[in-house]
C-alpha cells in the first residue's frame, strides 16, 4: 500500500473517531455542529502524520539502494575472481534439467511403442537393446596404426633378385568392426567382423609388383545356438580353434604383431559348422571345414580345394579366469591363472588332376595329407604373464611318392608390469622344416628346408587401460626365413618381415611402433 493510500485511510479514520467522540441525540434529532477547532487539529495530526511517513519512505529507498550497491560490488568481486566458472556452473544446472526434461519425454515416448530399444554402454561398446532382453546389437571395432622399420642385408637376398636393403613407413596394419549380439533370445548369438586391408603389392620379378586392391574383407560371420548344459553348435566362418596365439585375439596380443612361427602354422579363418562344449574347467571344440586359411569361399564344387579337413581342440584351467586366460598380458592384481592346450588340424587337399587342385606352394591345399598339431601352456599372475607353445605339421601322401614334409616349432614369450600402465615384453621363437623339401630359396615356400631362431623385446604402454595403448618391440632373426607364405597361406609381411631369398640368410632386422585404439 502507498504512502497516499494510507494517509487517506487514517484521515477517514480519524473523522470517524471524531465523530464517534461527539454526543449523539435520538434520531428525529439534528445533529450540532463540528468545532472548527477540533478540526483543524485532526488536520494538523494528519499532516504530521504524513510528513513521518515520508521520511520513513525516503530512508527506506536510502537504505534500499545502497545495499543494491552492496551486493553489486561483490557480484563483481566474485566474477573477477571465478572468471566464468559461476555462469558455466548456472548453465551446467541449467542444462542438466534441460537434459531431465528431454530424457523423461523419451522414456514418455518409449512406453507408448510395443517394444522399446535401449541405447546403453556394455563393457565399453555401444549396444542396442530390447526392453525384454531378447534383442542385442553390439557394436565395436579396433584401429592399429603402425610403424615399421625393415632391414634385410645382401646375404639375404639373391643376386639375381636385388632389392632394397631398408624397408620403412607408416600404416593402419587392422581396422576392424564387429558386430556382435543376440536375437529371439540370449541362446541365439551371431557375430560379424570385417577388416579394412590395405594394399599390399606382390612381388613377381625384377621391377615387376602386383598391386592388390585396398578393401572390406569378411573375417568372421557365424551363427551359434546354446543347447543347454555346456554344449553349443556354430555355422559360418570363424577363427579356426587351433594354435593358442591366433585364439588371442589381435585386440590382447602382448607385442606389436604375431610371431612368424604363428604365420607358419596357423589355419586362420576356416567356413564350416562346430560342436563345442565347455564349464568351469574344461573347454573343447571338434569341427568340419573347408579347411585352414579357406575363408570367404564358394560352395563346394565350385572354388573347393580340399577333399575334408577335420580339426579340435581342447583346453584345461587349472586355476583362475577364462578372460584373464585368453589375453597374454596380466596386469596388476589379475589372480593366478594356469592353463594347458592341445589341438590339431587334418585335412587333404584335392587329389592331383582334380577339377580345382591347388600346384601352387600354398601347401595346405596342395594334393596330399596335413596333419597339423599343438601343445601350449599359458601362466598368469598379477603383472607376469608367462606363455608356451609347440606346434608341427606333416605334410604326406604327396604326388609320386615324395618323401613327407616335417615342420616343427616352438615359441616361449612373457612380460613383466614395471607400473600400473607400463610392461616390459620378451619372446624367443624357432622353426625346423626338413624332410622331402625344395632347396629353391628364389621361390620362397614353407616346403623349403630352413630354420631360424627369432629374438624379439619390446614394450607396452596401456594409456587408457586396454582401450589405448602403445606398443614398441624390435626383433632380429638368426637364420633366413625361407617362405612368403605359410602352410596355411599366411604371409610373412604381415608381421613386418621379408622373405629371405638366399641358403645363407640371416640377421634380418625388423621394429615397429604402433598405436591401438579399441571401442
Amino acid at each position: 500500500m502507498n504512502s497516499a493510500a494510507t494517509l487517506t485511510l487514517f484521515a477517514s479514520l480519524s473523522i470517524c473517531a471524531l465523530a464517534s467522540a461527539m454526543p449523539q441525540s435520538s434520531s428525529t434529532a439534528q445533529s450540532p455542529p463540528v468545532d472548527p477547532a477540533e478540526l483543524q487539529r485532526a488536520i494538523r495530526e494528519i499532516e504530521a502524520l504524513r510528513s513521518r511517513m515520508e521520511a520513513l519512505e525516503s530512508r527506506h529507498r536510502t537504505d534500499l539502494e545502497a545495499m543494491e550497491r552492496k551486493h553489486d560490488a561483490e557480484l563483481t568481486a566474485l566474477r573477477n575472481s571465478q572468471g566464468d566458472r559461476w555462469l558455466s556452473q548456472e548453465r551446467a544446472a541449467e542444462i542438466r534439467e534441460a537434459v531431465r526434461e528431454v530424457m523423461a519425454d523419451a522414456a514418455a515416448r518409449g512406453q507408448l511403442q510395443t517394444n522399446g530399444v535401449q541405447a546403453q554402454l556394455e563393457n565399453g561398446n555401444f549396444a542396442l537393446r530390447s526392453e525384454d532382453g531378447n534383442f542385442l546389437l553390439n557394436i565395436g571395432g579396433q584401429i592399429q596404426a603402425r610403424y615399421s622399420y625393415n632391414y634385410q642385408g645382401p646375404q639375404n637376398q639373391a643376386p639375381s633378385e636385388p632389392a632394397e636393403y631398408n624397408l620403412y613407413g607408416l600404416g593402419l596394419r587392422r581396422v576392424q568392426l564387429i558386430f556382435r549380439g543376440h536375437v529371439l533370445d540370449p541362446s541365439w548369438t551371431y557375430r560379424i567382423q570385417i577388416n579394412f586391408s590395405q594394399n599390399n603389392p606382390t612381388y613377381q620379378g625384377p621391377n615387376v609388383f602386383q598391386q592388390t586392391i585396398n578393401g572390406a574383407v569378411l573375417d568372421m560371420a557365424y551363427i551359434r545356438k546354446d543347447l543347454g548344459d555346456g554344449f553349443g553348435v556354430v555355422v559360418g566362418q570363424w577363427r579356426s580353434q587351433y594354435n593358442y596365439e591366433e585364439l588371442v585375439s589381435s585386440r590382447h596380443q602382448q607385442f606389436v604383431e604375431r610371431s612368424m612361427l604363428s604365420q607358419y602354422f596357423t589355419t586362420k579363418f576356416i567356413q564350416g559348422i562346430q560342436l563345442e562344449y565347455g564349464n568351469d574347467s574344461w573347454r573343447t571344440w571338434l569341427n568340419t571345414s573347408d579347411g585352414g586359411g579357406n575363408r570367404n569361399l564358394g560352395i563346394a564344387g565350385v572354388n573347393q580345394t580340399v577333399e575334408w579337413a577335420f580339426a579340435g581342440r581342447a583346453q584345461y584351467k587349472f586355476a583362475g579366469e577364462w578372460d584373464d586366460l585368453h589375453r597374454y598380458y596380466a596386469p596388476r592384481g589379475t589372480p593366478l591363472g594356469v592353463m594347458v592346450g592341445a589341438a590339431f588340424n587334418w585335412q587333404r587337399g584335392q587329389s592331383e588332376g582334380g577339377a580345382n587342385a591347388f600346384n601352387g606352394d600354398f601347401i595346405g591345399n596342395s594334393p596330399g595329407v596335413n596333419f597339423s598339431w599343438t601343445a601350449d601352456t599359458a601362466w598368469r599372475f598379477d603383472g607376469l604373464s608367462l606363455s608356451a607353445a609347440i606346434l608341427g605339421n606333416h605334410y604326406y601322401d604327396r604326388p609320386g611318392g615324395v618323401a613327407a614334409l616335417e615342420s616343427i616349432g616352438g615359441v616361449l614369450q612373457g612380460g613383466y608390469f614395471l607400473s600400473k600402465d607400463v610392461e616390459l615384453t620378451a619372446r624367443w621363437e624357432y622353426l625346423n622344416v626338413s624332410g622331402g623339401t625344395a632347396s629353391d630359396y628364389t621361390n620362397p615356400s614353407a616346403s623349403n628346408a630352413q630354420h631360424f631362431s627369432i629374438y624379439t623385446a619390446g614394450f607396452n604402454w596401456y594409456l587408457g587401460g586396454e582401450w589405448v595403448k602403445f606398443n614398441m618391440d624390435a626383433g632380429l632373426t638368426v637364420g633366413g626365413i625361407n617362405f612368403s607364405n605359410g602352410v596355411y597361406n599366411q604371409s610373412v609381411n604381415s608381421g613386418d618381415f621379408r622373405a629371405d631369398t638366399t641358403s645363407g640368410a640371416t640377421g634380418q632386422f625388423v621394429a615397429r611402433m604402433q598405436l591401438v585404439l579399441m571401442f
